[in-house]
């Protein structure tokens, strides 16, 4: 096992690119918004759907010194743009953030484990069935986004809600991300997207046809992306698991070294005055060389290993949905 200190700055990491998968679903969107703050990052997508990446806020650096006031100020902002929105907490650092929400009456959606893998999966017996593709061209993309449409429309994810964050895929295709298209006899089964930030990769959007489950698929694509970007550098690749998803990542290698609370924030907030961001496209990566990012020198303060305290008042989420991995 890694050092407390390993961890925790490999904890940080996998913040940093879950914030960055934020960023990248507003980019999809020609009228999508990232508006970089001082704390982090919140995002506008191409939906209204308020659970989930699609409307989201989160930390990247030292959690508000006063959550309540950061908290009316997101919802002042959402508020403004006629929107509901995610808050993704970070378990080790927003403690406090997570307690302002709570007392707020806010909806906890969920609280993904984050996973990491540390080295290559190996390959099982070859299935002649089943076979994995990296995706480069705008057809084959399509033919994956009807995939990712069908099978979180059958995890309680509108199908409208896909299609539209997805709706321009010539922008989805940069060399920050990968995608992988799994067939199973031929057909489109399955499908994983690796995304890049400093030097190391998450994986999203693992996603099986309904009619095709059951069959390894998930695990193919997920398999291949996963040793795809140890294979273009990365020293770990990062996810947040469903829990459909949860026990595939085991069985892979990955294991759990946080999680996301995540707090849902219904439209309705009041307006105040304040700051917004000007509505201007976001142009999409550059489909050139791209650097990481140089890692960051400090680690974040060591994990504890207190939980936070249990909270029974919180309704629950949604019956059946759970965002995207």
């Amino acid at each position: 096992m890694p050092s407390r200190a390993a961890e925790a700055a490999l904890i940080e990491l996998a913040d940093r690119n879950l914030a960055e998968s934020l960023r990248l679903h507003a980019r999809w969107s020609a009228s999508g918004v990232v508006d970089e703050q001082p704390f982090g990052v919140r995002t506008l997508g191409a939906t209204r759907f308020a659970a989930g990446v699609f409307n989201a806020v989160m930390c990247t650096g030292a959690p508000p010194d006063d959550p309540v006031s950061w908290l009316a100020e997101q919802r002042s902002f959402y508020a403004r743009q006629q929107r509901g929105f995610t808050i993704y907490a970070r378990m080790e650092r927003d403690r406090t953030l997570s307690d302002a929400c709570l007392d707020a009456g806010l909806v906890l959606s969920g609280a993904e484990p984050g996973m990491v893998c540390e080295q290559p999966v190996p390959e099982p017996e070859p299935d002649p069935r089943v076979t994995t593709e990296r995706v480069e061209s705008v057809d084959v993309l399509r033919t994956l986004i009807e995939i990712e449409a069908a099978a979180y429309e059958s995890l309680g994810l509108p199908a409208s809600v896909t299609l539209r964050t997805m709706g321009e895929p010539e922008r989805m295709l940069s060399d920050q991300v990968m995608w992988f298209l799994t067939r199973y006899d031929g057909a489109p089964g399955a499908a994983a997207m690796v995304l890049f930030s400093d030097d190391i990769a998450g994986i999203y959007w693992v996603a099986t046809s309904p009619e095709l489950r059951k069959r390894g698929l998930a695990a193919s694509a997920t398999r291949t992306a996963t040793n795809a970007a140890f294979a273009r550098g990365a020293r770990a690749v990062v996810l947040q698991a469903t829990r459909m998803g949860e026990p595939t990542y085991k069985r892979l290698g990955y294991r759990e070294i946080t999680r996301y609370p995540m707090y849902l924030v219904s439209r309705g907030s009041e307006p105040t005055r304040g700051s917004e961001p000007t509505r201007t496209s976001v142009p999409p990566p550059p489909r050139t060389s791209m650097p990481p990012p140089p890692r960051t020198s400090m680690p974040p303060p060591p994990r504890t290993s207190v939980p936070p305290p249990p909270r029974t008042s919180v309704p629950p989420p949604p019956r059946g949905w759970k965002p995207p991995s």
